[in-house]
């Protein structure tokens, strides 16, 4: 059985990336959580991390459209490069990703989620949409 059979997917920038992801908490995400946390004080965590713990261990394929811009090239270079160590990946991570592909992912983590109760690591689960989301802008969003 292959982990796709497993995963749900989600369309992204227009169909040209597919990312298919469990719906369920794995260890994968703890020992990236781990990982990162001990190299890293999770106080000064962003969204980036966050999402780098949460969504990439859970994303078991992502496919590319034959035509792709620079920055989704860039999303399909670090795909296809993973080293499998957590720091080195995240180092690339870092390097490659821009804040709209990091921001993309997290949508499709949330979107193929079974439950809240398959978010991921219970200690980031209030820290997302709390301190990290870079959607919200601190102010009152009420009309």
């Amino acid at each position: 059985m292959e982990l796709q059979s497993l995963a749900r997917k989600h369309s992204a920038f227009d169909g040209k990336v597919t990312f298919w992801l469990l719906p369920h908490h794995t260890l994968g995400s703890d020992v990236a959580y781990q990982t990162l946390k001990s190299v890293e004080p999770e106080e000064h965590w962003s969204f980036g991390h966050n999402v780098y713990v949460m969504a990439v261990p859970l994303t078991v394929d992502i496919e590319f459209a034959d035509e792709l811009n620079p920055e989704l090239e860039r999303l399909k270079m670090f795909w296809t490069q993973r080293s499998g160590g957590v720091i080195d990946n995240w180092q690339r991570f870092n390097q490659l990703l821009t804040t709209a592909i990091v921001i993309e992912w997290y949508d499709a983590f949330e979107a193929t989620r079974l439950d809240a109760n398959t978010a991921g690591p219970p200690e980031l689960a209030e820290d997302v949409d709390e301190k990290t989301d870079p959607e919200d802008s601190g102010g009152d969003s009420s009309s």
